[in-house]
């Protein structure tokens, strides 16, 4: 299996001329005269600048942060902090307190959005995630607008309490890189401030409408303030805000609206009204959406031509997705496989099976903490175990323990996995190694699914 590791800032000009399926070169960089990491002494001046809309926000208070590790939502540190000027332009020293393996985030609180007069508007907030502080050099250079906040805040999501408080637990650095890799891979270029990243898969289709009408929304309250309180929102805020209550909690700035859209896609419907033909982002949505949920869909029929049915999808200890398919030929042959798929770009890494294959029609997959993969086979009535502890030449296919029709598979905190059979309405347990513990069947009724609490 080919290894891929988080791609950074710096190097996104090095995957340019990359194959779709290979994300970094090694020793691949931007500056071959740059130091591979900036010594935490040696302040480094970050460049950018940040607009509501397509008006400059002056006044504002650009703040830089480096994401935690002591648990979710926890508060982040702060690196460096300064104002923009009259034309939106900001530049700062940032690693005064910022050290190689820091994730770095840019946030943009008040100021003026281009509004005649000295008023502030307290609920403009933005921002956009650069990655590692070490691949961050003084051409560094960031556009902060509505479009960057919602490609940060919907990736960085999972681990955000509010714009200072960004983290992760310490066995996670993994799922915070990806989350990164998310922002400035998938979402949008923090250079120009535009979406999506340029460095999209290929085979992947953008949100594109959807992603300018959150951004618009954003910028219907951004870009007015209060004429008759300086300190205060302006009645179109303030109605945009409170459409973003969780709780009966109105959030206070636009970047705590974005992130409750985020965690709560269906909340908030309401705010497609706020777009305008004139809105500074377009294409927009024609009609509401469902919900405020932004997926990044991937094709890959020119890789992978078989007419393959997604059947299941897993992720490995490492962060990569696994994606079992099953299919049927007209002359009743089957065709089935399982992929490799790359957390950065969504890109296939490999079609290929580790010791055994799946016999027929593969109907569910789990992976368990070392990264074994586990398949079922809802013809054959077997479980099928591949990967690097499996045992090679076939032996890593199970049948029997009353499995019937086999549809869904869960793994448990020991390792032991969890089958549910359609076929006779059981749910069958299997040791880590695939050997038979037991076969359940009271209160159970042609089971679909299951799932196990980590608790």
């Amino acid at each position: 299996m080919t290894s891929f590791r988080f791609a950074s800032l710096r190097y996104l000009s090095c995957l340019v001329g990359a194959s779709s399926a290979l994300l970094l070169t090694t020793g691949c960089q931007l500056n071959s005269t740059a130091p591979a990491s900036a010594p935490a002494s040696t302040p480094i001046t970050v460049h950018g600048s940040l607009h509501g809309g397509q008006q400059p926000v002056s006044g504002a208070t650009i703040t830089a942060y480096a994401v935690s590790n002591s648990g979710y939502g926890t508060a982040s540190r702060v690196l460096g902090s300064t104002t923009t000027n009259s034309m939106g332009i900001f530049q700062f020293a940032a690693y005064q307190n910022c050290v190689a393996n820091d994730l770095m985030y840019i946030v943009a609180t008040g100021g003026n959005p281009g509004v005649a007069g000295t008023q502030n508007n307290s609920a403009l907030a933005e921002m956009t995630g650069l990655g590692l502080c070490s691949n961050i050099d003084s051409t560094t250079f960031v556009n902060i607008n509505e479009l960057t906040t919602i490609g940060a805040v919907w990736a960085l999501a999972p681990f955000m309490k509010d714009e200072a408080h960004v983290g992760t637990s310490a066995t996670n650095s993994l799922g915070m890189q990806n989350a990164f890799n998310t922002i400035y891979l998938k979402m949008i270029d923090p250079t120009a401030g535009v979406a999506p990243s340029p460095f999209l898969n290929a085979n992947a289709t953008f949100p594109a409408a959807e992603f300018n009408t959150l951004a618009d929304i954003l910028a219907a309250c951004v870009n007015t303030v209060d004429s008759t309180n300086p300190a205060g929102k302006s009645a179109t805020c303030q109605s945009i805000l409170a459409a973003g209550a969780v709780n009966g909690v109105t959030p206070t700035n636009t970047i705590r609206l974005a992130l409750n859209l985020a965690l709560h896609p269906t909340l908030g419907l309401s705010l497609y009204a706020q777009g305008t033909p004139a809105a500074p982002y377009q294409p927009t949505l024609t009609a509401a959406p469902p919900s405020w949920m932004i997926s990044i869909n991937y094709s890959f029929a020119q890789l992978d031509s078989t007419p393959n049915v997604p059947k299941g999808i897993a992720v490995d200890p490492t962060g990569y997705i696994y994606s079992a398919g099953a299919g049927q030929n007209p002359d009743s042959s089957h065709t089935n496989s399982l992929l490799e798929v790359s957390p950065q770009t969504g890109s296939i890494i490999e079609t290929h099976y580790t010791g055994n294959t799946i016999e027929n029609q593969p109907s569910a997959l789990a992976i368990d903490s070392i990264g074994n993969i586990w398949t079922t086979d809802s013809a054959n009535n077997s479980l099928i175990e591949t990967g690097p502890s499996a045992p090679a030449g076939g032996g890593g296919i199970h049948t029997g323990n009353g499995m019937s029709a086999p549809n869904a598979i869960a793994i448990d905190a020991s390792g032991n996995l969890w089958v549910t059979n359609s076929g006779n309405s059981s749910v069958s347990e299997f040791s880590s190694s695939g050997a038979a513990i037991g076969n359940f069947a009271s209160g159970i009724a042609a089971p679909v699914a299951i799932a196990i609490s980590p608790k």
